[in-house]
């Protein structure tokens, strides 16, 4: 059900939608007049931006997976590495099918390459984020969860922006994304419950934090 306004916004992107091109224009305008008068705020969003590139969720679903492979709990670690690789992979995919350009502005004050829908730093991390969360959240006591999230939702958000005030990305490259991933990680996680319900149970020996894991994916 979440890739459904996905596909209506794709549609909409390929098909030039004469409304939605004036809303993404009118917006990413005043981001980047914004940007143009704020030096101080755009050395913040240009580190955010880098902190957030997808290659950071790379390295850090990587070294989860080894962790999770540590702890026992292999199939996790394949669930978390084939919903970050194939993010990443459907990114690339997703770009090529909208063929959207770039914002242009005569005075950027960022540049990057490549198709500009999805925000590829959208899809990845809120994917990554996603991930760790879902691993994540059942170690944490309830009091820690509500922060941890918090936390998370906060830096989603902020790379988003980024994107979109450095001038970038649309706010529909950057929406797209957000909608695409959830709608990734959701799929993924149904795939991993009906793996995991046609093997044993007790095939996983790690620990209760691992079986924890397991089994919010899977609830």
């Amino acid at each position: 059900m979440v890739l459904v306004p996905f596909g209506v916004l794709l549609a909409l992107v390929r098909s030039h939608s004469s409304g939605l091109q004036s809303a993404d224009q009118s917006i990413a305008a005043h981001a980047h007049t914004l940007a143009v008068h704020h030096h101080s705020l755009v050395t913040f969003l240009k580190a955010v931006s880098t902190a957030g590139a997808p290659r950071t969720f790379w390295v850090l679903i990587a070294v989860l997976a080894v962790v999770l492979i540590v702890r026992r709990a292999a199939r996790l670690a394949v669930w978390a590495g084939v919903t970050m690789a194939g993010a990443a992979l459907l990114d690339n995919v997703i770009k090529t099918v909208a063929n959207r350009a770039r914002p242009h502005f005569a005075n950027p004050v960022a540049t990057a390459p490549g198709k500009s829908f999805p925000s590829g730093h959208a899809l990845e991390s809120f994917a990554g984020i996603a991930i760790i969360l879902i691993v994540v959240l059942p170690l944490l006591r309830p009091a820690w969860r509500w922060v941890v999230v918090a936390i998370a939702i906060v830096v989603v958000a902020l790379i988003g922006i980024s994107r979109v005030t450095l001038g970038v990305h649309f706010p529909s490259d950057v929406v797209g994304g957000w909608i695409f991933a959830a709608g990734w990680v959701a799929a993924t996680c149904a795939a991993f419950r009906l793996w995991r319900n046609r093997k044993d149970p007790d095939a996983e020996s790690g620990g209760l934090d691992a079986e924890s894991s397991e089994h919010l994916v899977v609830s």
